[in-house]
Formats: C-alpha cells, structure tokens, sequence
C-alpha cells in the first residue's frame, strides 16, 4: 500500500470541501453583500416622490412666510391649522408643512418683506408669537 491510497484517498471529500469553502469565503470577502429590501410599489412610489420634492427644480427666491408655531404629532399641527383658520376669518390660510422631524405652521407666500410686515401687523393682535422668516420661494410663475 502507498501513501496516496491509506491517507490521502480517503480525505478527498474532504480536501475537495475545504478547498471549496476557502474558494467560497475568498470571493464572499472580495464582494460585500448589500442587504436587498423588498419594497410594495406603494411604499417606492411614495419615497421616489418625497425625494423628488426634495431636489426642488431650483427655481426659487427668496421671499417671506408668517410662521405661526411647530407641533410634533400632526393631530396636533391640525388642529392648530384648524383654530387659526377659523379665528383669521377666511383672509389668511394656514399651511401645515412637514420639516422632519416637526410639522410647521406657515401663513402665505411674500415676495416683499413689505408685504409680509402688512399681513404680520393685521395678525398680530390674535397671535403675538407670530413672525415672519425668510425662506426660498417658488418663483412666482410656477407657483402652484
């Protein structure tokens, strides 16, 4: 009897699996494994449209908003939408926006800082915590 017939012959399975696994972990080390999210098309649709209105399509300028306060929980930015609207009468509309992670309170869209002062003067009496912020507008012909 040889060598190769007592030991190694008897190991070839063996030999031929690490040889295998060696080869197997080699390539697993060369390429990292991204983890694969299955998505509904529901769920993709709505995160390609938030990122989208995100990139914005840069034709803004920079104008005034009236911001009347921030909530955490949406419940709570609506009703306060709600008490506003109904106190202003009709003549100011308030807009829940949400700004990760709170949602805000915003009142009209204002080129000049002079009309944003006028609106600012006729609502301060009914919110005094009421100010007006300069923020990137839609320019005004492609304002929704």
């Amino acid at each position: 009897m040889t060598f190769f017939a007592i030991f190694v012959r008897p190991m070839r399975g063996t030999l031929l699996t690490i040889a295998t696994l060696f080869w197997a972990t080699s390539l697993c080390a060369q390429q990292p494994l991204k983890p694969r999210i299955d998505m509904p098309y529901a769920v993709s649709q709505l995160r390609n449209q938030r990122l989208e209105s995100r990139k914005g399509n840069g034709q803004t300028i920079n104008g005034y908003r009236l911001f009347m306060g921030l909530s955490n929980s949406r419940s709570e930015a609506i009703a306060l939408q709600q008490e506003i609207n109904l106190t202003l009468g009709g003549s100011f509309i308030a807009e829940v926006v949400y700004d990760e992670p709170n949602f805000k309170l915003y009142i009209g869209r204002y080129y000049s800082q002079a009309e944003a002062n006028r609106a600012l003067y006729s609502i301060r009496p009914y919110y005094p915590a009421c100010r007006s912020i300069r923020l990137p507008l839609p320019v005004p012909n492609s304002a929704p």
